[in-house]
């Protein structure tokens, strides 16, 4: 009942419940007030080694525990909070797809001839927006200036889980906007255009452009990839550029770990240090691979 007055989503409470359901086989239902973190410890050393969970689902089962022990001790139904020390396992997550800038480049050539395509992948390209997030997008929500501009992007139905931001256009964008906006008449809506229509752009201009990804198609998340990549070179150029003026590495945590809030943030994601590790990950590795 709590989570459903959060807003949570039906998946989030039936997996919730599943959990629990799987604390109460392993536990024997005990009193919640005899529940420790030996207890809870046991529980996830079981599903890790004897149902053989992988690292993700472990740790949606720690998210749980943390959750609905912290909840109880809120509310005054516990001293104390069992689940506060468990560890979250760590997680490889698998390396984004995603486009070089000569990719990105050949992608805006094959909408040239076409204001709406160019306008949306521009702006998919400069700001990493999901899919809903653009269908979503209203008229008032993107301001544009000859130096630049911003959007705000709002709350969706189907992207919940993503924080409301404003992200700012450079120049070259809000151009492009301006210039597609010129024929487009007044409407509530930024793009007239649906989930499936987002799709088929983008597959269309990945094939003409002769862009092959995995599943042999382009998608809106790699374009989203595309600018969450872009802007992780950025910062880590940046940190590259302290350590080389003398910053030991010491000194770099505090603003690798601010560099990662700060792409988690545009993103409109939680600030998870893991949700980023991917990101950092793929650059590091491309940064040795270029390296003179």
């Amino acid at each position: 009942q709590y989570l459903a007055a959060m807003n949570r989503s039906r998946h989030t409470q039936a997996s919730f419940g599943l959990d629990l359901k799987l604390l109460m086989e392993h536990l024997g239902d005990p009193p919640l007030t005899v529940i420790g973190e030996r207890d809870l410890r046991s529980f996830i050393s079981w599903v890790r080694t004897e149902r053989h969970n992988t690292p993700t689902s472990v740790r949606r089962k720690v998210a749980s525990m943390k959750n609905f022990f912290s909840y109880l001790h809120r509310e005054r139904l516990i001293a104390s909070d069992p689940a506060q020390r468990l560890i979250y396992p760590d997680i490889y997550p698998a390396l984004p797809e995603f486009l070089e800038d000569e990719q990105a480049a050949d992608l805006l050539v094959v909408t040239e001839d076409h204001r709406f395509w160019k306008a949306l992948i521009s702006l998919m390209l400069a700001t990493g927006l999901k899919r809903d997030e653009v269908v979503a997008l209203g008229r008032a929500d993107v301001q544009l200036t000859p130096q630049g501009g911003y959007l705000v992007v709002r709350e969706t139905g189907q992207a919940k889980r993503l924080r409301s931001r404003r992200l700012e256009l450079d120049a070259d964008v809000s151009a492009v906007l301006q210039q597609y906006l010129r024929d487009e008449p007044e409407r509530e809506r930024f793009f007239d255009v649906s989930i499936r229509g987002v799709n088929f752009i983008i597959e269309t201009c990945g094939k003409r452009a002769g862009i092959t990804v995995h599943g042999n198609k382009l998608t809106p998340q790699v374009l989203r990839e595309t600018f969450a990549v872009r802007q992780m070179r950025r910062l880590v150029a940046q940190e590259d550029t302290m350590r080389r003026a003398g910053r030991g590495e010491e000194a770099l945590v505090p603003v690798r770990e601010a560099h990662d809030v700060q792409l988690l943030r545009l993103l409109g994601l939680h600030e998870e240090p893991e949700s980023a590790r991917k990101y950092r990950k793929l650059v590091r590795g491309w940064a040795a691979d270029t390296a003179p």
